[in-house]
C-alpha cells in the first residue's frame, strides 16, 4: 500500500511543481534543511519508539531498504548492529527535466540515508549529495555532468541555470520528505516490511 502511495506522490509531483515559480519553491522550503560540514544538504528526524528494542528497530530499518529499493545489497553501504548504524546510498531518478539556454537537462539526485538506532529510538538523516545531469543540445548525444548539490543553486546563490536547478532541488526535497516518512512508518510498524558531515555526533 505504501509503495502505491509513494508512486502516486511521485506522479503528482510534476503537477504540483508546475503551478509554482522557482521563487515560490525557494520560499516554501526556506529553513527546512541544513548543510552539514561535508557540504551535503540534510534533513533529519528523531523517532521515539518506547518499549521497542534496538535489535527490532535495526531489523525494521534494514527491511526498509529491502522494501523500497530494488537491490538492498548494493544500496546498503554500512550495516553495524553493534553500533546501531545503517547507511544506504541511492538515487532519486529524473527528479526534473528542464530547458535552459537551448539545452534540455535531466537531473538525477544521489542521496544517502543514515539510520542510527538505540533502545526505544532512532534518528534518520537523509542527505542530498550529488546531481547527475544529462544535457542534450540541438538533439545531439547527451553530455553527462556530475556536481555537488551544494555547488548548485539555491545552496550556491551564484550557481547557473537557476530555474532548472531550483526545481531540481525542490523536487529532491519532496523525495527526501517521502523517504523520511516511509522510513518512520517502517520503524513504527512491525509488519510493514516483513515481506520480503553526515553528523557523527552521539548526542541526538
Amino acid at each position: 500500500m505504501k509503495k502505491i502511495l509513494t508512486l502516486l506522490f511521485v506522479l503528482l509531483v510534476p503537477y504540483v511543481v508546475f503551478s509554482q515559480s522557482a521563487k515560490e519553491m525557494e520560499e516554501a522550503i526556506e529553513g527546512k534543511y541544513t548543510v552539514d560540514n561535508r557540504g551535503n544538504v540534510t534533513f533529519s528526524k528523531v523517532i521515539e519508539l518506547p518499549g521497542v528494542s534496538k535489535e527490532v528497530i535495526f531489523t525494521r530499518a534494514e527491511n526498509f531498504f529491502t522494501y523500497y529499493y530494488n537491490d538492498a545489497k548494493s544500496v546498503i553501504q554500512t550495516k553495524d548492529i553493534e553500533r546501531g548504524l545503517i547507511v544506504g546510498k541511492g538515487k532519486y531518478g529524473e527528479v526534473h527535466r528542464g530547458i535552459s539556454f537551448g539545452s534540455a537537462t535531466t537531473v538525477d539526485t544521489w542521496h544517502i540515508i543514515r539510520v542510527d538506532v538505540q533502545e526505544g529510538r532512532a534518528r534518520i538523516i537523509v542527505s542530498l549529495t550529488e546531481y547527475t545531469k544529462a544535457r542534450v543540445v540541438n538533439g545531439g548525444a547527451p553530455i553527462y555532468d556530475r556536481t555537488n548539490v551544494c555547488d548548485e543553486y539555491p545552496i550556491n546563490k551564484k550557481g547557473g541555470s537557476k530555474t532548472v536547478m531550483m526545481k531540481a532541488f525542490y523536487k529532491s526535497y519532496l523525495h527526501a520528505q517521502i523517504s523520511l516518512d516511509n522510513l518512520e512508518a517502517s520503524l513504527r510498524n512491525a509488519n510493514e516490511n516483513q515481506a520480503g558531515d553526515i553528523s557523527e555526533s552521539e548526542d541526538w
